[in-house]
């Protein structure tokens, strides 16, 4: 019997083309998670991303110059427990092309006592514009 071989040439993976498809997994992930879950997942510990308020006092600057009520008056997070629209003190100061004077946050119903009183029982040790909210006191019997 005479055994036939088998010509083995162009049926495997080089190892160039498996590397550059873990590659390109790899990249596609990294995408992936960067768009849906924020790149600060991967950029913040770097502090290669600006910090929320930073990001929130740039973005005041359109919402004055194009008098965008709603979003100027918007309270946000930056961080833990702490919660600024357009009109904190902080960003007042350093920006103030960022300030509308045209906005009126309170004709909204968007100040910071009603913002506080919309968190309830979560309210406290929270800050928002630069200001405790006012904690919930308990009435006891005496």
């Amino acid at each position: 019997m005479k055994k036939e071989s088998l010509n083995k040439k162009g049926q495997g993976l080089t190892i160039g083309t498996i590397i550059l498809i873990i590659l390109g997994i790899t990249v596609l992930v990294f995408l992936i998670i960067g768009f849906s879950q924020g790149w600060d997942l991967f950029f913040g510990k770097f502090e290669l991303t600006p910090s929320d308020l930073e990001t929130t006092a740039q973005a005041c600057k359109g919402y004055a110059l194009a008098e965008l009520k709603i979003d100027y008056c918007t309270f946000r997070d930056v961080g833990g427990k702490e919660y600024v629209n357009c009109e904190t003190p902080m960003i007042r100061e350093n920006y103030p092309d960022a300030v509308s004077t045209a906005i009126n946050c309170e004709s909204l119903g968007k100040t910071r006592s009603s913002f506080c009183a919309g968190l309830g029982d979560d309210a406290e040790g929270v800050s928002v514009n630069e200001e405790v909210c006012p904690g919930i006191t308990e009435e006891t019997d005496e």
